[in-house]
């Protein structure tokens, strides 16, 4: 929390301490708004998970199809991926009817799909999203799954990665200042939106899982229960 106040208090006290260019206010005001940015979506995950743990979050069930909510989340986070460079498709998607809560739901997915764009790498940066069901001991499940084509996780990081404010390497989890070349639309991280991926997943009778290799990319798969006929 104090990091990004600090960037801004510095940033505020050296554009005022003299008469400063043009492109020097530029400057200084595009690393002000991205730390905004930063901290606006640390605040509002804290908030997300206080609810959560306080019990003050109502979920609203619906019959939905899970296969359209990750093409909304496809299409919604289309131009960030395109800033990103990143080539962000959607897979096999399936007509698969869940009970769920169509904003938890989505934001689920959304943190998923962010957390793959600001990792994939390789010439050519890929991000697919897609969906599916299989059959397990609980019954039928339907899943969706993220993959991303970046640098991969190393085995002994991937039993914390949904611990709060756990992050695998801190030297990535800040972008580079706008000076330095960084983009300021990407997203950021805090070591909370996996945290909260768990706890929509859990809250839905699902959970998530993780595959990855280093050098090899990763795919997050959460699956959730589908309705019974009497359902």
């Amino acid at each position: 929390l104090r990091t990004p106040l600090t960037i801004v208090g510095l940033e505020a006290e050296r554009a005022l301490s003299g008469r400063r260019s043009l492109a020097e206010y530029e400057r200084a005001l595009g690393v002000i708004r991205l730390e905004n940015q930063s901290m606006t979506r640390l605040v509002n995950d804290l908030l997300t998970l206080a609810r959560m743990d306080a019990g003050q979050t109502a979920l609203r069930f619906e019959t939905l199809d899970l296969s359209d909510a990750a093409l909304e989340v496809v299409e919604r986070l289309a131009a960030l991926a395109e800033r990103s460079q990143v080539q962000l498709c959607a897979g096999e998607l399936p007509e698969l009817l869940v009970r769920a809560d169509r904003q938890y739901l989505t934001q689920m997915i959304s943190n998923l799909v962010e957390n793959a764009i600001k990792y994939a790498g390789g010439d050519s940066k890929q991000v697919r999203v897609e969906t599916g069901r299989r059959t397990a001991a609980a019954g039928e499940l339907a899943w969706v799954r993220v993959v991303d084509n970046g640098p991969g996780i190393s085995p002994e990081h991937l039993p914390h990665l949904f611990d709060r404010f756990y992050q695998v390497d801190k030297a990535r989890t800040r972008e580079a200042q706008p000076e330095e070349g960084g983009d300021a639309s990407a997203p950021s991280g805090s070591g909370l939106g996996l945290a909260i991926v768990q706890w929509v997943a859990r809250a839905h009778g699902g959970e998530v899982s993780v595959t990855s290799q280093p050098g090899e990319g990763a795919a997050f798969e959460v699956s959730l229960p589908l309705p019974g006929p009497a359902e």
